[in-house]
């Protein structure tokens, strides 16, 4: 399988955790996408950590790690600057407050934004043509039990790290023809989900439009009527049926009203 690589820059402007800590974030996600995502999606990419004192590599993708969320319950999502290239943001501040692991939402969102780069893709459902699911890597398997470990070295200042990822959907999630070719999967990296979309991992979720009118299914671990289940709902806006990303897709692009950032 010929592999795309791509160049993606991880921008650290938040306070809330050392810069050191960002880098092994960044570190473990360049792992991930050369020794796991490459073989099994054909993409990885060359990821450089940007001190809060650098600028951006001219042509590099970005993915911008920032305190607090820009909107309510959300943990982080993928964009487009003001020249087309693919943004994302991760919250960090935000991640923590929900009991997340900022790590895991990085790699989530890297690996969403090499899925689905201009947040264009969608797969036509099994059983209704008129019901398509976007091509997101990682809602299905979203919550970080579902995740797993990267093991970064020990140096000569530092111990060996692990640091926490997101687990991914593979290509053959959205074949959508896979229950009657009866395809073996698996489905998942780490084999969370037991077939096609709209399959789901504990915590995991997945947006779908039908006759241009979003909406979501969750696969939900807290009890109703509890503390638990208002903040998991609350997260679901990471992805949610209003999420703009998602009103975008049905606005012609050249009336997208893009990012400020450079």
């Amino acid at each position: 399988m010929a592999v795309t690589d791509l160049k993606i820059a991880v921008v650290n402007r938040q306070t809330k955790v050392s810069s050191s800590t960002v880098q092994d974030w960044s570190r473990a996600v360049g792992i991930q996408m050369s020794r796991d995502v490459a073989p099994t999606w054909g993409v990885t990419a060359n990821i450089r950590y940007v001190s809060p004192s650098q600028t951006p590599p001219v042509g590099y993708w970005q993915v911008v790690i920032l305190d607090n969320a820009d909107m309510a319950g959300v943990l982080g999502y993928h964009d487009l600057t003001k020249a087309g290239l693919p943004l994302a943001r991760v919250f960090v501040q935000t991640a923590l407050a929900f009991g997340d692991l900022p790590s895991v939402v990085l790699s989530h969102e890297v690996l969403e934004m090499v899925g689905d780069p201009f947040v264009s893709l969608v797969v036509m459902d099994a059983l209704d043509p008129l019901k398509f699911w976007p091509r997101e890597l990682c809602d299905a398997v979203e919550s970080d039990d579902s995740g797993y470990g990267i093991v970064l070295p020990a140096t000569t200042t530092r111990p060996q790290r692990i640091i926490q990822v997101s687990d991914f959907v593979l290509p053959a999630y959205f074949n959508t023809l896979a229950e009657v070719a009866q395809l073996p999967g698996p489905f998942s990296f780490k084999h969370r989900v037991s077939g096609p979309v709209p399959n789901l991992a504990n915590g995991g979720y997945m947006a779908f439009v039908r006759n241009g009118v979003w909406s979501q299914v969750s696969q939900f671990v807290s009890e109703a009527n509890t503390d638990a289940r208002i903040r998991e709902k609350a997260k679901q806006r990471l992805d949610g049926p209003l999420d703009n990303r998602r009103v975008r897709r049905q606005i012609p692009r050249n009336q997208w009203i893009r990012s400020a950032v450079p």
